[in-house]
């Protein structure tokens, strides 16, 4: 910033003489190519620092022809692009880079849940759900507004667990405040009760998933077990 400042008090004294007819041609000449290695120096040194970082986050760039474009532009060169048509592409670029959410196909999810099926006592209910008692419960069913305590692991159709209470323990939260398959296991379940909810994509966060952890379409798999209901 100081060597800017001194470039532009410079160029202020050298306007003024020149409005006095003091300075000749070749102190103007001098002054010229001075204050465009001032300013080139500073926005050589930041382009270079801008480019390294941009390149770091996966940009195809080449140091030497960004210099060279940008001094054709500065020159008033024609261009490859409109001011428009380069945010155009910048745009499309920079989209690109952006990693894609996973989209499970509906097949795979359906032959996954249809494996469950064929096993013995795993029921589909009429909305779709399926699950498997594991072991039944003594103690009550809950209501739609209800409040439980359950533990509970969810995995995808592959086993990769996405959200799990082993660490943390038990949970509390509202029946009527989940993902509809998993509200309706809930209400099939009694106290005591340990169920697998098999939850089809259309039970659960169907074609949009979930936060980047759950692919669209994906079926859900979760073993649950209902401690007890909370209500005060």
């Amino acid at each position: 910033m100081k060597r800017l400042a001194v470039a532009l008090s410079a160029a202020v004294i050298s306007l003024s003489a020149m409005a006095n007819g003091s300075v000749s041609d070749q102190k103007v000449d001098s002054l010229s190519q001075a204050m465009a290695t001032s300013w080139g120096s500073m926005l050589k040194a930041q382009l270079s620092q801008r480019v390294d970082e941009m390149k770091s986050m996966g940009f195809a760039l080449d140091k030497q022809k960004v210099l060279v474009a940008l001094g054709s532009y500065l020159k008033g060169e024609q261009m490859a692009f409109t001011a428009e048509g380069a945010e155009a592409y910048l745009s499309a670029y920079i989209d690109g880079l952006m990693p894609k959410e996973e989209v499970l196909s509906t097949a795979s999810q359906q032959e996954f849940l249809d494996k469950q099926l064929s096993r013995q006592g795993v029921i589909k209910t009429a909305s779709g759900l399926v699950f498997e008692t594991v072991k039944e419960g003594t103690g009550r069913s809950p209501k739609l507004t209800d409040k439980v305590r359950v533990l509970y692991k969810g995995r995808l159709a592959d086993g990769t667990v996405f959200d799990s209470t082993d660490n943390e323990g038990p949970i509390e939260f509202d029946v009527n405040r989940l993902v509809k398959g998993f509200t309706e296991g809930l209400l099939l379940m009694r106290e005591g009760g340990e169920y697998r909810l098999f939850i089809p994509a259309s039970l659960g966060y169907g074609e949009r998933g979930a936060g980047g952890v759950i692919p669209a379409n994906a079926a859900l798999d979760f073993d649950v077990t209902l401690i007890e209901i909370v209500n005060q």
